[in-house]
């Protein structure tokens, strides 16, 4: 079975995010990666090889855009990453039950007195590349303006490149 070969091979090989805050981020104080995604990861891998420790997972940062290619070619084994299930992802990767529900929001300066997505019509909204945001954005008759990770959507809000983060 695809466990036996993760089991011989003697470490679990997770995707996860290293720049969501509270869910995969990189503690810049203890040079560990952390979050919620992560304390999955060792539930997995002790329910593999009954401990989780460096030495039964290697992680691998990955983007929002590489999620379902680094799992479906065997990159990684397994992905732990935010996520939204959809129908089209199910077509092409299996997920496990869902563990967190969460909403879409919008993250605006104080400046803007936008109040949702349709508030900014015409303007640009950010979003990690392959995220279903991009969709939502875009949806509203918002600009999406696609980054690779959400701390680079945090950084042009700041700069003024866009007017909101999704």
């Amino acid at each position: 079975s695809f466990m036996a070969k993760i089991r011989a091979r003697g470490y679990l090989l997770a995707g996860v995010d290293q720049s969501t805050y509270h869910f995969g981020f990189l503690n810049p104080l203890t040079g560990n990666i952390e979050g919620f995604d992560i304390d999955m990861i060792q539930a997995v891998a002790k329910a593999i090889f009954g401990r989780a420790d460096a030495s039964t997972i290697h992680f691998k940062a990955i983007s929002d855009q590489d999620r379902i290619p680094d799992v479906t070619n065997g990159t990684v084994d397994i992905v732990a990453h935010t996520m939204t299930i959809t129908c089209d992802r199910l077509k092409q990767i299996d997920f496990s039950s869902v563990y967190f529900e969460a909403a879409q929001k919008v993250l605006v300066l104080k400046t803007n007195h936008a109040a949702s997505l349709a508030g900014l019509r015409g303007q640009k909204v950010c979003a990690t590349t392959g995220s279903d945001s991009v969709d939502k954005i875009s949806a509203a008759g918002a600009i999406a303006v696609q980054v690779p990770y959400w701390t680079d959507c945090l950084v042009k809000l700041q700069q003024n490149d866009v007017a909101a983060v999704s």
